[in-house]
């Protein structure tokens, strides 16, 4: 994995995160989560967390 990989994991991760809390303080219904989720694998390009979402 190069830097720019990392890079683009490390602030999908950290933005998913966020998205986590607000999901679980009931600021963000679960379908606004999976709709957010959606934009920032498209921006982000996650190498390893895009696996994850291939077999859920």
């Amino acid at each position: 994995m190069d830097m720019s990989m990392f890079q683009r994991e490390q602030g999908y991760r950290l933005c998913l995160s966020v998205l986590e809390q607000l999901r679980d303080k009931g600021l963000l219904t679960a379908e606004e989560f999976v709709q957010a989720r959606a934009v920032l694998i498209e921006k982000y390009d996650p190498p390893i967390s895009a696996l994850s979402l291939e077999n859920p």
